[in-house]
């Protein structure tokens, strides 16, 4: 999978010296530093705080890269006609069972599709429009004549280019994305309370979600709330930046502190778009630790 650490790291940093008033300085890499406890990938101040920073990716489970591009499992060829016959106000997610296609016969493939395009294409436009970043709460249905069931999500434009996106799901997805975060949150922890203890730094984790399919702001939050629930926080601020667009990232605060999404967002943006072009990639930019003391 492929990962922008360095620029996740810097548009984080940026929103830090927004909310604060003031540049950093001191910036320091440390994924190289002797002493194994405090490889963090940044050290930094703004004003008189010192942040500790680790960036992680997050993937909705282990597997669902190899899993969803699968041709077993595969439903994105359907995507053109979606595109042509439902409404242009609105992105569309289709969520279908695992193995839609188990037991059917090579010449039944084409017939299935042909009903699935044609129950979404009629059900999509009466669909409500949910806002993005928040749960749609669309149920499983059983179209007729089909042996699966299917989710479909109406969600508000977030991007100049229109999304219809079909997926295949597995059971127990978000307990699995528990588990997932839970492994990200293990990772990090002790090096960023290492810094915490030893330096005074405030702590930061930046997750990078570059998957549209079965993840959003919410469900990750949600997932987040429930690993740390079960382990402790794992940082004094837990921010998400969505890379699923080349030209466009997003970025949200997950928690600051006690207050957790979608509190510290009120009535505003669930989450902020911009162009990641001007970013910094810190990981390499920046001399690590090791460097400055050599």
């Amino acid at each position: 999978m492929k990962t922008h650490e360095g620029k996740c790291c810097d548009a984080v940093v940026r929103h830090l010296e927004e909310r604060r008033g003031v540049s950093r300085a001191n910036v320091r890499r440390h994924d190289n530093d002797p002493n194994q406890e405090a490889r963090v990938e940044l050290t930094f101040t703004i004003g008189d705080q010192m942040f500790a920073m680790e960036h992680t990716a997050i993937e909705p489970f282990e597997g669902f890269l190899e899993q969803n591009n699968s041709p077993m499992h595969t439903l994105r060829d359907i995507e053109p006609a979606l595109l042509a016959c439902l409404p242009n106000d609105s992105d569309f997610r289709i969520y279908i069972a695992v193995r839609p296609f188990e037991g059917a016969a090579k010449s039944e493939i084409a017939v299935i599709k042909a009903r699935l395009v044609e129950w979404l294409c009629a059900t999509g436009a009466a669909s409500p429009i949910t806002r993005f970043g928040q749960h749609s709460g669309a149920q499983p249905t059983r179209p007729p004549g089909l042996a699966f069931d299917v989710t479909l999500q109406r969600i508000e434009r977030s991007m100049s280019e229109r999304r219809v996106d079909v997926f295949t799901l597995v059971a127990n997805t978000e307990e699995r994305r528990v588990q997932r975060i839970k492994r990200a949150c293990s990772e990090k922890r002790d090096k960023l309370d290492w810094w915490k203890d030893a330096r005074g730094a405030r702590s930061v984790l930046v997750l990078e979600n570059n998957d549209i399919q079965i993840s959003d702001v919410g469900l990750i939050a949600d997932a987040l709330a429930i690993a740390e629930g079960e382990l402790g926080t794992v940082a004094d601020e837990v921010w998400l930046i969505g890379t699923h667009t080349d030209g466009q990232w997003s970025i949200a605060e997950l928690r600051i502190d006690a207050v957790r999404y979608p509190d510290l967002q009120g009535d505003g943006p669930m989450h902020k778009l911009f162009d990641p072009s001007g970013l910094r990639d810190l990981t390499v930019d920046l001399a690590s630790e090791r460097d400055f003391h050599a």
